[in-house]
């Protein structure tokens, strides 16, 4: 099943950032929307949210579903603790016990039960922004929208947090779809990709990366052809 954005059109101060725009979103799947910077990414995420609404447009299978949202920073409320932070998105839903046992659960699968007493300021940035993934899978959404939640970490963090990532994704899998500009994180963690380009931004390529994400790296000449045909997509 997928979500389907269908003639999408939007526009900022008189700006077009979309018109009559489509995309096929696939339910459970992870979903990288790559392009230049200013070319709409953002903007997708954030009508996908509901922060923005569109000028016009169909959205199917959208209606209903919620979402929860990983930004560049962590965004952690300061005054909270890690534990805090967590349980915080889920005092509306869940009965106290309830919160107590699935706040428990994320904090160690993200690696951070034995800091659920740190408060933000206690904590490095990786730390942080595991904190910020704990916390929008411990919400019970449908969908989970990433803003280059990466970008601030160095190489070796990087890393680390995409097969981190990768292995919460996989015991609680969700429909993601997440930003970047970075041609290795979109094939390190896409099943899809969509490449964007100008304003109005337009689909100029898709995608599909069937391998497991586990072990699309080992076929290191097919990886290479896509990155190749992504770099001449985004210097055109």
């Amino acid at each position: 099943m997928y979500i389907e954005v269908r003639k999408l059109t939007k526009k900022f101060n008189g700006l077009t950032v979309f018109r009559d725009f489509d995309i096929k979103i696939p339910e459970n799947k992870i979903t990288a929307v790559i392009g230049e910077s200013g070319c709409g990414k953002t903007t997708l995420l954030n009508i996908l949210s509901g922060i923005h609404d569109a000028d016009k447009g169909v959205f199917k299978n959208l209606a209903g579903k919620t979402v929860s949202y990983i930004f560049q920073e962590p965004r952690l409320l300061e005054w909270k603790t890690v534990k805090g932070n967590i349980e915080f998105v889920l005092k509306d839903i869940y009965s106290p016990r309830e919160r107590k046992i699935i706040t428990e659960k994320y904090m160690v699968l993200v690696g951070l039960d034995r800091f659920s007493d740190y408060y933000p300021y206690q904590l490095s940035g990786g730390m942080a922004q595991r904190v910020a993934i704990a916390r929008a899978f411990a919400f019970p959404s449908d969908i989970l929208l990433m803003d280059e939640p990466f970008k601030q970490l160095d190489v070796k963090l990087k890393k680390d947090m995409h097969n981190f990532f990768l292995e919460l994704w996989h015991t609680d899998k969700r429909t993601v779809v997440f930003v970047t500009h970075e041609i290795e994180e979109a094939v390190t963690l896409g099943d899809e990709i969509f490449v964007l380009k100008g304003l109005p931004a337009e689909i100029i390529k898709n995608i599909k990366i069937p391998e497991d994400k586990f072990t699309r790296h080992s076929d290191k000449n097919k990886i290479a052809d896509i990155k190749n045909m992504l770099s001449d997509l985004m210097t055109v």
